[in-house]
């Protein structure tokens, strides 16, 4: 489960991308651990 973060709002007012603004949130940290697996199983 991909965690909630406020900051998500924050990040499309500014029209910034939430993954570069915030590298160190939960919700960033879950989902490039996603991407990953995904890579990997693509790759396998």
């Amino acid at each position: 489960m991909i965690p909630i973060d406020a900051r998500l709002g924050e990040s499309m007012d500014r029209g910034q991308p939430f993954l570069e603004l915030f590298p160190d949130s939960p919700a960033v940290q879950t989902v490039m651990r996603l991407v990953a697996n995904l890579q990997a199983a693509m790759e396998g």
